[in-house]
């Protein structure tokens, strides 16, 4: 455990402290302006915005799909699949 303790505190990601000399007990605390910190929460933010697009991307599909297939007697046809490719290039603008 020290092991890793000591390398977070050599990459300057935790500064760890004691309050006495000789004392077991010893503060960490995570150094916000770390790289590695800071690459956390930027691929935290990227995850929530990539999971929400793919989220209006499924709505716009599924009712763009349902309106082809409603109005459609028979399958999906390559036109009604270059309109769906077009409405979905539009939404995404």
């Amino acid at each position: 455990m020290d092991n890793y303790l000591d390398e977070l505190e050599n990459d300057e990601v935790i500064s760890v402290t004691q309050q006495r000399l000789n004392s077991r007990d010893v503060k960490l605390r995570v150094n916000a302006g770390s790289i590695i910190v800071i690459v956390i929460g930027e691929l935290e933010e990227f995850e929530k915005a990539f999971v929400s697009l793919l989220d209006k991307i499924r709505n716009e599909f599924n009712i763009t799909y349902s309106k082809i297939k409603s109005t459609s007697s028979n399958s999906l046809t390559k036109v009604n699949l270059s309109i769906f490719q077009i409405k979905m290039t539009r939404s995404l603008s």
